[in-house]
């Protein structure tokens, strides 16, 4: 916590050996509790989208 804020950081990360049925890997965007270590909340990223333009979609979760 910073100044008695939870601190959260945003991270993309492709799973390694998980593809979908097109045979891309699976890309997710997560929020993470830094105090915790927590994910509180994750989303997949399209095969050729960018993750920036999903945080909006994971901030509303």
């Amino acid at each position: 916590m910073i100044d008695g804020r939870r601190v959260i950081a945003f991270d993309g990360k492709t799973l390694r050996g998980a593809k979908d049925t097109a045979g891309n890997l699976t890309h997710l965007l997560a929020g993470i509790c830094q105090r915790t270590g927590t994910v509180l909340a994750q989303c997949a990223v399209g095969a050729k989208t960018n993750e920036i333009p999903l945080l909006p979609k994971l901030l509303g979760l």
